[in-house]
Formats: structure tokens, sequence, C-alpha cells
């Protein structure tokens, strides 16, 4: 099927970004995330989901600067892996966290993730498993930089377990 059909959103912010940068005399466009939505997705925007032993949290930019990504679950002997990708890449270390609370009302800070570097970290937490943070309580979080804090790129709800 067709991109325009299959993903009229991405479709529409593609042609949108290359246009404006044409106007501007810019030959470097900025990348729209490239995704695959999940069972039960409208096409347009991916759901988030978590099981038992794995989950995708689609990541989106709450305000200021647009990043999409996901943030991948994974639990295995005893500690859970969190894999964050991001497009488009910052080209400094930007903090990652959960919180406590939604994209709209973050709260504390529960887990420190690795910064994202190019776009991507790994980090794992030993003794904590999926069923610790899939309660529907907590968000994954990107900040721009150390020295942009306040500025989120990115966010996704943690959805609670089925």
């Amino acid at each position: 099927m067709p991109m325009f059909t299959r993903r009229p959103l991405a479709a529409a912010l593609t042609l949108a970004v290359a246009l404006l940068a044409a106007a501007c005399g810019s030959a470097q466009a900025i990348p729209v995330a490239d995704f695959t939505p999940l069972a039960g997705s409208s096409g347009d925007t991916p759901i988030s989901e978590v099981t038992e032993t794995t989950g995708r949290i689609w990541l989106e930019a709450p305000t200021g600067v647009y990043q999409t990504g996901w943030a991948t679950l994974s639990e295995a002997d005893g500690s859970l892996k969190v894999d964050v990708s991001v497009t488009p890449s910052e080209a400094v270390a930007q903090p990652a966290h959960i919180h406590l609370g939604t994209c709209d009302q973050l709260g504390v800070v529960v887990h420190s993730l690795e910064n994202v570097i190019g776009g991507h970290s790994v980090t794992d937490f030993p003794g904590i498993s999926i069923e610790d943070v899939a309660t529907g309580a907590f968000s994954v979080n990107l900040h721009l930089s150390f020295a942009d804090f306040a500025t989120f790129t990115a966010c996704g709800e943690i959805p609670a377990l089925p």
C-alpha cells in the first residue's frame, strides 16, 4: 500500500518539511521517524503496548523540539532493559528518565536512563521487572540537553499490563 494512504500524517509532515527546506534554500530536511504501527493502530499514531516480558512505548514531542521513536522494554533473567531510539538525533547527550506521572503532568524521576546519544541509548535495571513500571503510572521522557533541561523532546506513557 502506498505510504500516503497508509501513513497520511507522516507523508504530509515529510512533504511539508521538504517544501519548507526548499523555500528556505536548505538542502537538508528533518527526517520524520519511520514506524510500523502496532496491532490496533489506525496507522497515523502507533499504539504503546506491554506484555509480561516485552513492551514498545511510542515517544513523541509533547512540546518544543520534534522527536519521535520508541522505548522498547524487555525483561530477562530478573533484569529490565530499556532501549530508546528517536529521530532526528541530537548532536549532544540527551538526558532520559522514567518519571512518575503522565507526559502532561510529569512527576519525580524514578529511574534515570542512559543518556540518548545520536538518537539511541540502552539501560539495564537489575532487579526491576516490566511489572514494576507497567502500572499506567509512569512515562519515559527525553530532554533536549543538559544545558536546556527544561525542553522536553519526546515523551511516552507506559501503559498498564492488560
